[in-house]
């Protein structure tokens, strides 16, 4: 009786980005796959704040803790004077009515990276602080869904996530080097599926914005290059890394492709907003970029299927040229890369480059206008390649979901 009750209320959810177009590809694809398995959701919880409109679109009520717009300043970066109010509001806000209401319900953590301490311990203390507070309230079953996770750095880090694991009951996780992470972390294999990205799950749709955008491109009457860059490193490997991009973006054009560029992230933490990073750092042009800041995940998708070819230091940005079926060079910082992108299609269809040997090795530029050029010439062998093995990890990853779903009795 009590499974069959958790079934019909269904779960909440937790999270959800919109700025950064890979995380709302990884929001909508959950959603996606929830929908289809039949699993009722109403709320989510701490979303980045939109317009109410876009909520009710998804069938979804948000509920604020803390803040119902979006920020008002650029923050150069995350430090405790930025965060230090929002998050003692975040858990004060924790036993308000509209939560306190969703007692029992299963939570649904969506997102990907915010468990790691590589950029910031005190990140990590407040994202595990505010989503254990909200498990102990809603007394509920916690899911995390989809992450990707490297060892901690730092031995607080370690402590933490080793103490915070032990509440969660289910992990879906992207690949076997974040398997290792978790194990090493004290998770038992019980607890641990292994699916493809969410992202994956999502399709192409074509609206009029989108095809204009798309026209746009296709009647640049050469193949169609997309550079999805985001900013890398600080100092001596920052510079190496924007005079590398430089000389590459140069050796582009002078192979005659029409040369793009499509910012994923338009965040208001400064290092981490490709728009600004486009325009004021390399100095690219509007009339060159392709800006998708409004566009849904299914409308990007749309328009990366005009491109011939993308060159990525975005791991979505990689992940929206596959489901576009577009051979995709991925320039990778983080493990990650190799469990969504790597294990998913090998080097011949989306290979790999170390974004700090792209850097350092002015070698690695000429490797990849070489690359370049292969992909072009078997851009349909490698798209169907991608499409059948994208069409095979969806079925399979929706078989798990859907087993641990009905064991934990959510279905």
């Amino acid at each position: 009786m009590a499974s069959r009750n958790l079934a019909e209320r269904g779960l909440v959810i937790y999270g959800g980005s919109y700025l950064n177009k890979g995380g709302t590809a990884i929001t909508y694809g959950t959603l996606k796959v929830l929908k289809e398995l039949g699993v009722s959701f109403k709320y989510i919880i701490d979303p980045e704040p939109l317009p109410d409109e876009h909520f009710s679109s998804l069938g979804l009520t948000p509920i604020y803790r803390y803040s119902d717009v979006l920020c008002d300043n650029p923050m150069p970066s995350v430090t405790l004077i930025h965060t230090f109010r929002p998050f003692a509001k975040c858990l004060l806000n924790s036993r308000i009515p509209a939560i306190k209401q969703l007692k029992g319900m299963p939570l649904w953590h969506i997102g990907d990276g915010c468990f790691s301490d590589q950029r910031s311990v005190l990140s990590l203390v407040g994202q595990v602080i505010s989503l254990d507070m909200l498990r102990i309230v809603l007394k509920g079953k916690l899911i995390i869904g989809g992450i990707s996770l490297a060892y901690p750095r730092t031995k607080i880090g370690e402590i933490i996530l080793r103490r915070f694991f032990k509440s969660v009951d289910h992990f879906f996780i992207r690949g076997s080097k974040t398997y290792d992470t978790l194990t090493r972390l004290g998770v038992p294999d019980e607890k641990m599926s292994i699916t493809c990205d969410f992202a994956f799950h999502l399709e192409g749709q074509e609206s009029i914005d989108s095809e204009k955008c798309s026209e746009m491109i296709r009647q640049a009457g050469k193949p169609a290059i997309a550079l999805v860059l985001r900013k890398f490193s600080q100092g001596r490997r920052a510079e190496n890394y924007v005079k590398a991009l430089r000389i590459l973006i140069s050796r582009l054009k002078e192979q005659k492709y029409k040369v793009f560029f499509v910012p994923t992230s338009y965040s208001y933490l400064l290092p981490e907003n490709d728009l600004l990073f486009l325009r004021e750092e390399l100095g690219i042009t509007d009339q060159s970029i392709v800006n998708i800041k409004d566009f849904r995940p299914e409308e990007i998708i749309h328009i990366f299927q005009s491109f011939d070819v993308v060159i990525s230091s975005r791991l979505h940005g990689a992940v929206y040229s596959a489901l576009g079926n577009v051979p995709v060079v991925h320039l990778f910082e983080a493990p990650k890369s190799l469990e969504v992108i790597q294990d998913m299609f090998g080097d011949v269809a989306a290979p790999l480059v170390d974004i700090g040997s792209f850097s350092e090795n002015p070698s690695k530029i000429e490797e990849i206008i070489k690359t370049v050029e292969d992909l072009i010439q078997r851009k349909e062998t490698v798209s169907t390649g991608m499409k059948k093995r994208i069409d095979a990890m969806r079925k399979s990853s929706m078989q798990e979901i859907k087993h641990v779903l009905k064991q934990s009795g959510v279905l």
